[in-house]
Formats: structure tokens, sequence, C-alpha cells
């Protein structure tokens, strides 16, 4: 038998889901799951907003706050990730047990057993376009009948888009973003270590781009001794000096081409997790932070924890935040070594171009003792005029960020 729905009980439903349950910046929630994503811890905070008893919340699916709203494809990067055995912090949208919903940052970490969910209030700007991308994700799900792989698809290619080189680098700017939001908003001391490892972030991203306008210049210039070579066969005999020229200009430019691949090569892009050294130590160095607040958290615990042991979960929320933490130093004191070998293998890929220079002199030198020189190497030659200054402008903008991204690492104290 059906029983009807009575009309004030469906507006007070859509009222509900229209508000927000509201919690407090310096508020984090904490639950520990199992591998299948079962509920066997949480803190008084999680039980608070999400209205569930703790009988209701304990052996319950996490699934059960989940919201409507969010897209398939989040959850299922996110599980990709975890699966995989990296830790992942993604945007979510919870449904409290009224109807109401709540906003998170959530930061999921392979524990043993299972997986340990910290969460945090989002306040920053990046997270208000995140809201945004989201709707329009959960509208080309309904509309095109994305499946949620294809959906995670979509979502890695707009974050691409909008300037992050993988989900790595969004989650760890998204975690830092959100840590100096609450930082502005509660009034307390900026995380200088946080701050300097944003500014380092900054320079490794020039880095990169500077690669990228190398690494164009350097495939025009090996179709360089190419064309100088065409030339050659039409105005002299086999062997001549300028075909010596183009072969030397065709090896060396080689050389440059193959050391700049090996001293800036890019990082592995098969999995969207892998993190760059300068996204490794500021996604780290943030986790743990999130880590000490939530364990923090517990110290104000109110509600009945239903048996939870929670000097042990503190315990090891402790020790995952000083695992954090280390691995925030391992990879700031790596980041350091390479960006100081950058600093003097650019200064030798620099000498390799004037290398080059001089043989751009000599082929000028082989260009006036023609009688009549040739057209089109005559305008070769003068293009490589300004080339091998731009090039040379390039690699010293890399030598400039290399070193500050080795000052800022000394000044954050590895």
């Amino acid at each position: 038998m059906t029983v009807p729905v009575q009309t004030g009980d469906v507006r007070t439903s859509e009222a509900r889901a229209s508000q927000e349950a509201p919690f407090g910046l310096e508020e984090t929630f904490f639950s520990r799951t199992d591998g299948r994503g079962i509920i066997r811890a949480y803190n008084d905070v999680f039980m608070r907003i999400s209205g569930y008893s703790a009988a209701e919340l304990r052996n319950a699916p996490h699934r059960v706050i989940r919201h409507p709203d969010m897209p398939k494809g989040v959850f299922q990067l996110l599980w990709d990730g975890i699966q995989a055995g990296y830790p992942v912090a993604a945007y979510v949208k919870n449904r409290a047990k009224d109807g109401r919903y709540y906003w998170v940052l959530a930061l999921v970490t392979p524990a043993a057993g299972g997986y340990l969910s910290v969460r945090m209030k989002p306040t920053s700007g990046l997270f208000a376009k995140v809201v945004a991308e989201y709707a329009a994700l959960l509208a080309a799900e309904r509309e095109e009948r994305l499946t949620p792989p294809q959906s995670a698809a979509r979502l890695l290619a707009r974050l691409r888009e909008l300037g992050f080189a993988r989900y790595a680098n969004f989650q760890a700017q998204a975690l830092a973003a959100e840590l100096m939001a609450q930082d502005a908003a509660l009034n307390v001391e900026p995380d200088g270590k946080l701050a300097a490892m944003l500014r380092l972030a900054e320079q490794a991203e020039s880095i990169r781009k500077q690669k990228a306008r190398v690494t164009a210049d350097l495939l025009r210039l090996q179709l360089v001794p190419v064309n100088m070579r065409i030339i050659s066969a039409r105005i002299e005999r086999s062997g001549g000096p300028l075909g010596a020229i183009a072969d030397n200009y065709r090896d060396l430019a080689g050389t440059v081409m193959r050391e700049l691949n090996r001293l800036l090569g890019e990082v592995d892009a098969a999995s969207p997790f892998v993190m760059a050294g300068e996204e490794a130590a500021l996604f780290q160095h943030g986790a743990s932070r999130l880590m000490d607040m939530t364990a923090a958290q517990f110290a104000r615990q109110t509600l009945a924890s239903d048996g939870i042991d929670i000097p042990a979960e503190r315990a090891e929320l402790g020790a995952m935040g000083r695992t954090y933490e280390a691995q925030a130093t391992e990879a700031l004191i790596g980041l350091a070594r390479l960006s100081g070998r950058l600093v003097s293998d650019i200064g030798s890929l620099r000498r390799a171009i004037v290398a080059l220079d001089s043989i751009r002199i000599m082929s000028r030198v082989e260009c006036g003792r023609m009688a009549k020189p040739h057209e089109g190497l005559a305008s070769l030659i003068t293009a490589l005029d300004g080339f091998h200054a731009g090039l040379d402008a390039h690699l010293y903008k890399i030598a400039t960020a290399a070193q500050s991204v080795r000052d800022e690492a000394d000044l954050i104290g590895v």
C-alpha cells in the first residue's frame, strides 16, 4: 500500500535541501573505513554535522552521506587514486541526514586495513570555481550519459584547460589555498613554510614554461643543418667546408637537445596522481597540517565515541602527520639538489650555444668568400642571429628560476 506524501513534508524537505549545515572553520571531520568504504571510526564533528547517531554511522557505508549533486567522475577519480595507493584530496558536497548539505575539502589516505579521511571547510577562491565546474560536469553526465570513467576523464581534461597539468598539481594547490584562506579567516599567523613552498612552485612552473619554449626553439634549430646541407650540395662539392659546418651544427644541436631533455624531463604522466618535487612538498606539508588539526580536534571531543579508541586514532593521525612532514622535507631536499645541478648544467648548455654561435659565424665567413653569395644561405644565417640570442635568453631564465628554487628551499630550512 502506498503511503501518501504530505505536501508540507515535501516543502520542508525541499527547504532543507537548499540549506547548508554550518560548522566552524576550525573544525575538522574524521572517519576511517575498511577497504570497502564501511565506516569503522569517526569523530563528533562528523556525527553532529551529518546528523547521524553513533549507531547509525558505525558499520554504515560511507556513501550514506553522498549528495546527488556530486558528479560521479569525482568519486571515480578519488577511488582510482586511493586504490592505487595515492593520497587524494577532493572537494566534496555531502548531504546530512535531514537533507541539508555541507561542502568539505577531503583528504583520503590509504591506511592499515582501509582508508582514513580528514576534511576541512573550504572557503578559498578556488573552491568557488570548483562548485561551478562540478555543476557543469554533473549536467554533462546527465545530458550525455557519461559513465564514471568518462566523467573522470572529462574532469582531468578540464583541469588541464584551467592550467593544472595533472590532478596531483590541482590537489596540491587546492590544499594550500584552503589552509591559507583558513589562516586568514581565523586571523592566525600565516604559515611561512606554506607560503615559501607556493613561491617555489611558481618558480618550478616558470622553468617548465621556459623549457617548452626552448624545446620548440631546438626543434626548429634541427632544421638548420638540413637546409644548410641542401644549400651546400648546390653550391660546393661533397665534403666542402659548408657541408662540414652543417654536420658540426647538427651534432652540437642534437647534443643540446638531449642534454636539455635529461635535465628537464617531464613528470611521468601515466598517472594523474604522480607529483613533481615541488607539488609533493606542498601537498605533503598541507596534509601534515590537516592531520595535526584533526588529531587536536579529538581533544575537544564532546559526543559519545561509542567504543571508538580515541587515543589510538589520535596516535595514528599524529604518526601520519609526522610521516607527511618527513616526506615534504625529503621532497624539498631532492628539489634543492636538482635545482643546484640545473644551475650548473644550464651554464654548460649556454656555453654550447656559444659554440653553435661560433659555427654560425664560420658559416657567415664562408658565405662572404663566395663570389656570388647564395641568397638562401645568407637569409638562413641572418635568421640565426636573433634565434641564438633568444635561445640563450630562455636558458638564462631557466637558470635564474632554478637558482630561486634552490634559494627558496634553503629558506624553508633544508
